[in-house]
């Protein structure tokens, strides 16, 4: 049984003429444009980041530094995903002992390219991202198959 479970694991991801092996599957890029209006910090400017999340995987941007209109222009590629989890973004102000939390944006991805502001205690976040089917698959979560894709 352990065989033939490897042999359709390594063989779930290949682009066949036939059906693929996984429903709900594709890619996932997203974009950390920037937040306008954080405002965060009393005596000077938010120096912010930006925490994301997607089924496991983590990634964070840079702080910007005394930037209350923060700019990241930062892209994130998360490879190959199961569609059906939520992208989490945490915004943050960095600070030297606690860092302080400015706000948090919660979606679930669906095929294509999206464009979204977010608003935060102090300000608004905007991201975009970009999500794909793998071969054969379509529909928003890309669970129908679709020999013509």
């Amino acid at each position: 049984t352990n065989y033939f479970f490897h042999l359709r694991i390594k063989n779930a991801h290949k682009h066949h003429n036939c059906c693929p092996m996984l429903a709900g599957r594709g890619k996932l890029e997203v974009f950390v444009l920037g937040a306008t209006g954080m405002n965060e910090d009393y005596f000077s400017a938010t120096d912010g980041f930006v925490k994301i999340w997607y089924n496991g995987i983590y990634r964070e941007t840079e702080v910007f530094m005394h930037d209350n209109d923060p700019e990241w222009y930062t892209l994130f590629n998360f490879g190959s995903i199961e569609f059906g989890h939520e992208l989490i973004f945490e915004v943050w102000d960095s600070d030297v002992k606690f860092d302080n939390f400015v706000g948090r944006c919660v979606v679930r991805p669906e095929h294509g390219s999206r464009s979204r502001r977010c608003p935060l205690q102090r300000g608004i976040f905007y991201f975009a991202y970009h999500a794909s089917c793998d071969a054969h698959l379509t529909g928003p979560r890309c669970s129908r198959y679709s020999p013509q894709t």
